[in-house]
């Protein structure tokens, strides 16, 4: 815990650093690649769960059936009950 907040700590030290030397422009451009990275994370998210619902979909739309009388007995006796 002592070595994460530590971290945190020299991170934020080196971004006060930035504004003091480089002025506002600096974190405009930090701020900017921090937005367009979780954008593309965000878009990665929205195809992953598109392609999760194309699956799903596609499972629930496709019925497994027994086709053996021993498969469909077994089926009858499981869900009979």
């Amino acid at each position: 815990m002592a070595d994460v907040a530590l971290l945190v700590v020299e991170q934020f030290e080196r971004r006060r650093k930035l504004t003091e030397e480089d002025g506002i422009e600096a974190m405009n451009r930090m701020a900017c690649r921090c937005v367009s990275y979780m954008g593309k994370k965000v878009e990665e998210g929205v195809v992953l769960l598109r392609d999760e619902a194309v699956v799903a979909k596609k499972a629930l739309s496709t019925h497994h059936y027994p086709q053996t009388s021993a498969g469909l007995a077994l089926f009858d006796g499981v869900f009979s009950a």
